[in-house]
């Protein structure tokens, strides 16, 4: 079980009250909000990689998908939102084109095979 923490800050009137307002236009709450900005402040600052799983849910209520990311570490990181079945169509079909492109880079002729390291191929 993930246990948050609560951070406080104190920031001018207006600023705060434009940030609320932004926030009700997003439909989000305040910490929703604050709680993504710094998710994202801290992945840009933090290591450069993280293990997990992409996952792509269906959303009802916009007949729409999200797309996120599940770290190993627990953490969901948003990717995209209101994601449409013609975007995600696109979007296999380049990932199918990229990985056609991948096997022909480097010539393998059996779907069993996989990639060698330094390996130069004209070497005995």
């Amino acid at each position: 079980m993930v246990k948050e923490k609560i951070l406080i800050t104190k920031i001018e009137p207006v600023i705060a009250e434009l940030f609320i307002e932004g926030c009700k236009a997003e439909g989000k709450t305040v910490n929703r909000k604050l709680g993504e900005i710094i998710e994202k402040e801290t992945i840009k600052t933090g290591k450069p990689f993280f293990s997990g799983k992409n996952k792509i849910q269906y959303n009802k209520s916009s007949n729409s998908f999200d797309w996120y990311a599940d770290l190993d570490n627990g953490q969901r990181i948003p990717l995209l939102n209101n994601l449409s079945t013609d975007f995600l169509k696109n979007l296999k079909e380049q990932i199918e084109v990229a990985q056609r492109d991948r096997i022909d880079w480097l010539n393998l002729k059996d779907n069993e095979s996989v990639e060698i390291p330094n390996f130069k191929g004209d070497e005995k």
